[in-house]
């Protein structure tokens, strides 16, 4: 809800009218639930439904008593509308009208979430948590709006008309809080609408936007429309003349032919757009053979261009459209045309809301499986402005092996593509083969280019591949790849400590880990694992949480341990005199202090930061400040012989004459050949990226060693 309400408003309405204008509304509702529900209504259904409807309008006006729009308007009329909207649009369950009617009243009333359990279930609940912001936290309130979403997808639909209400009403706000909204509802629910193909609100929403933006843009828009209208008047008149008379010669009846032109293109200098930036010729046809049967004979009377052509019915687009595009050229103009069924067409315009929502869960997932993949790809959707970044218009074609077309932005390479067959495919591609010739996985891809991808039989993405594509989707499978194999490396290493704990006070592992599993559910275990890494004394909570020991076992433990270790060493000496991590020197889940540069004949010390254990020298200035239950104890794993690694250091230093030759001195000095030496000044720093080539760990330790007692170097970061 953006157009908060303000109980300081004027009333500008008798109570009578109010009443008469939601008795409209909601007999508007009906009107609409019984013509668009699926299921044949008798009297009896229709009377409970209203008897229902009106008792959710009664609870919701309760809520919003004496709370006033903007624009002086009760605010009652917001979720009425919103609800209206909803139910034009094909959402008619009790479900979606009473969660928008309730939208807000959590939010804006002393109303709980029990009480609206209550009184309208389970559902209704859930959908008016999803709509409820987190106060003043902008951030943490859309990553659970999109979280929820992703279990009750009636939310995301229902925000999409509650800020398309918010958007027609907003002249009533101060010019500063119109452009803030405008700019988010461009950057988010716009494109989310794209992506589910409900264009018809994508394209008010994007009329809407830039009318508070730039409303200069959208009068020049408009009168580019107006002269190319003119200007191609007596060309269409002639053409959809000739296709309706072909239409009747070859006995293939045309459902409708129409002149669809956008109601607002963002476009550089409207001086030089040209129709296909704005128009479409759309033919719309029964079924798809006669829509193949109509291009065909359409491109023998009329020149096309060749390069034009995609067939978007056999392969859709990611948000499931389904047309026949292509152009044809009318003297030097070219004329976009869209061939489409009437089925076709109407989710072309309006989605998932073609089907609306049912009773039967199974089949809404069934109907709405592209906007769960979707947001399964987001697994942080705090950075926001990022996730929904849509497709740049200029986009390339490509053909897989099996000769399917995929739209592709242009730049991307040949890993981007990886992603866009399938996540798994992206995540173990090796090279790829373009047209015939092996390439790298980072090779950029033309338009027309035929792929293929060689893939590993298991992941082999790490942190170099997020050099290796261009697109946003695929950088962000990435990452989420990345992290969930950090965090997972990271339980290992806190199952390890809390094992450590089990046999310091003598619980059997295999019990207790049999009792841990049936207790916590897969992804619950993880979270409690990385707790222990995060605070060390959750170790000791989870034991005595799960009644595996008590207090006074883990004191007589403790005093045992302490007497008898001062004065016979060796009674203990196969019991652990402390608990420790055991990590690798080098590995892709352990960080190293960048200042401090621990070393393999360091003590250090352990701090769980961003999904990965950080390794610091003990003593060093950066963990100062830092609670000794947030830090561990570290041994180093054997480094295990193994081929040859590459290893990237980015060293740091103050620039001083000589400097270079000392570094590079380091490195013969500990036998480490440099692949690749890079330099760089940046201020008064100089900066060496250095890549090295080894089979073991030891002599990287080696050249770290040697490199941080050169009094300029700062700084060593090591990939």
């Amino acid at each position: 809800m953006e157009t908060s309400p303000d109980k300081n408003q004027p009333h500008f309405y008798t109570r009578a009218e109010i009443d008469a204008r939601i008795d409209d509304i909601v007999t508007e509702i009906l009107e609409n639930v019984i013509i668009h529900s699926k299921t044949t209504f008798s009297n009896n259904d229709i009377i409970q439904f209203r008897d229902e409807l009106e008792r959710a309008v009664s609870f919701m006006k309760r809520a919003h008593d004496g709370q006033f729009r903007k624009s002086g308007e009760p605010y009652i009329f917001h979720p009425m509308n919103v609800a209206l909207d909803l139910s034009v649009n094909h959402m008619v369950d009790p479900v979606s009208i009473f969660g928008s009617l309730l939208h807000d009243v959590v939010e804006d009333s002393n109303i709980s979430r029990q009480q609206i359990r209550e009184a309208f279930g389970t559902d209704v609940m859930n959908v008016v948590d999803g709509m409820t912001k987190i106060k003043n936290k902008k951030i943490e309130s859309f990553d659970k709006f999109f979280n929820l979403s992703l279990l009750h997808p009636r939310i995301l639909y229902i925000k999409i008309f509650d800020r398309l209400h918010n958007m027609k009403t907003i002249d009533s706000l101060p010019p500063n809080k119109q452009a803030r909204i405008a700019k988010e509802t461009l950057d988010i629910y716009f494109k989310i609408c794209v992506r589910l193909s409900l264009m018809d609100i994508a394209d008010t929403l994007e009329l809407l936007c830039h009318q508070v933006l730039d409303p200069e843009k959208t009068v020049q828009y408009a009168e580019r429309v107006r002269e190319l209208k003119r200007d191609l008047r007596p060309s269409l008149d002639r053409i959809t003349g000739k296709i309706w008379e072909m239409s009747r010669k070859i006995a293939l009846p045309l459902v409708s032919l129409d002149e669809y032109w956008k109601p607002f293109v963002d476009y550089q200098g409207y001086n030089h757009m040209m129709p296909g930036d704005a128009f479409r010729l759309r033919m719309i046809v029964s079924d798809r053979y006669s829509a193949y049967t109509m291009m065909g004979v359409i491109n023998e009377q009329f020149s096309h261009v060749r390069s034009s052509i995609y067939d978007y019915i056999s392969v859709p687009r990611n948000n499931n459209y389904r047309s026949l595009d292509f152009e044809i050229l009318h003297g030097n103009t070219k004329i976009p045309v869209s061939i489409t069924t009437q089925e076709y067409h109407v989710f072309n315009r309006k989605g998932i809301l073609t089907y609306g929502f049912s009773e039967d869960a199974a089949k809404n997932m069934e109907y709405m499986r592209h906007l769960e993949t979707y947001l399964k790809e987001e697994t942080d959707f705090k950075d926001i402005e990022n996730v929904f970044a849509y497709h740049n218009p200029e986009e390339i074609t490509v053909i897989s092996k099996d000769g399917k077309p995929f739209d592709m932005e242009r730049n991307s390479t040949a890993l981007d593509f990886a992603f866009k067959i399938h996540s798994e495919v992206g995540l173990r591609a090796l090279n790829a083969v373009v047209d015939g010739k092996p390439v790298p996985i980072e090779t950029k891809l033309t338009d027309g280019d035929m792929i293929v991808i060689n893939t590993a039989a298991e992941p082999v993405a790490d942190s170099s591949s997020l050099e290796k594509c261009s697109n946003l989707r695929s950088k962000r499978l990435i990452m989420n790849y990345l992290n969930r194999r950090a965090r997972t490396t990271a339980a290992k290493y806190a199952q390890s400590y809390l094992e450590r704990m089990l046999f310091r006070y003598q619980v059997d592992v295999d019990d207790f880990w049999r009792r841990f599993k049936n207790r916590y559910t897969e992804s619950e275990q993880s979270a409690v694992l990385l707790g222990i890494l995060e605070n060390r004394n959750n170790a000791e909570k989870l034991l005595l949480d799960m009644r595996v020991v008590n207090k006074e076992r883990i004191e007589n433990i403790r005093m045992m341990e302490a007497n008898f270790f001062n004065r016979i060493t060796s009674i203990f000496s196969s019991r652990p005199k402390a608990l420790f991590v055991r990590v690798p020197f080098l590995d892709f889940s352990v960080g190293h202090c960048p200042v401090c540069i621990p070393v393999l004949k360091d003590t250090c010390i352990g701090i769980f930061h961003e999904n990965r254990l950080v390794i610091h020298r003990s003593g060093c200035a950066k963990l100062d400040d830092m609670a000794q239950e947030k830090l561990f104890d570290l041994k180093w794993k054997p480094d295990k012989p193994d081929s040859n690694f590459s290893v990237l250091l980015e060293i740091i230093a103050e620039d001083e004459y000589g400097l270079g030759n000392r570094v590079t001195t380091a490195f013969h000095k500990a036998h480490l050949n440099m692949v690749e030496l890079a330099g760089r000044s940046v201020h008064d720093a100089a900066v060496f990226e250095v890549k090295v080539e080894t089979s073991t760990t030891e002599r990287i330790s080696r050249v770290l060693e040697k490199l941080r007692d050169i009094k300029n170097v700062k700084e060593i970061r090591i990939s």
